[in-house]
Formats: structure tokens, C-alpha cells, sequence
């Protein structure tokens, strides 16, 4: 016995899933019933949660900024202030009497 077709299902027919999971609240039945892989529908429900709470807060999931951008944005934060803390302890070594 092969493998099944794949099924290509819309957005909101993952999301009629997921609901429907989450009603029961048996995971795995719902899964034996759209002969899904489990780790298939935990996948669809973390990316529905992450959504909705993107949504949420204001911003659609789309918008939402990466995490790479978020690094890349905190990294010349950082080098901003390590540049600005390196030149005041100059100035202080540099005043100083000796």
C-alpha cells in the first residue's frame, strides 16, 4: 500500500479543522477523520494562534516584523551605545589627572 494523494486544501478549510479539533478536544479523531498527520494539524493550529494573536495585537500576520529584521534592528541599537559608552570612558581616561 503506497501513500495517499496529497490534499490541497484551502485556508479555510485548515481552519474548519482546527476548530473542529479544538471543539472536541480529540485531537486524534479529528485527525483519523481528514486522514491527516498529527503533526499536520499541530503544525495548522500553532499558525492559526500565531495569527490570530498577530491580528490581535494590531497587525496582520504579514506585517508582523521577523525575527531577523527584529535582530538586525536590536544589533545597531546595541552598537550605538557600545560606540557612545566606549568614547565617555575615553573622555574620562583622557581628563583625568595623572
Amino acid at each position: 500500500m503506497g501513500r495517499k494523494a496529497r490534499v490541497d486544501r484551502t485556508a479555510e478549510q485548515k481552519w474548519e479543522i482546527v476548530l473542529e479539533g479544538l471543539k472536541s478536544g480529540n485531537f486524534s479523531e479529528t485527525c483519523r477523520r481528514y486522514e491527516i498527520a498529527a503533526n499536520l494539524y499541530y503544525r495548522w493550529k500553532d499558525e492559526a494562534l500565531q495569527g490570530a494573536t498577530a491580528a490581535l495585537g494590531g497587525r496582520s500576520a504579514a506585517a508582523a516584523e521577523s525575527e531577523k529584521e527584529r535582530r538586525v534592528r536590536h544589533a545597531g541599537v546595541i552598537a550605538y551605545v557600545s560606540q557612545n559608552i566606549c568614547l565617555e570612558v575615553e573622555k574620562i581616561f583622557l581628563l583625568r589627572p595623572l
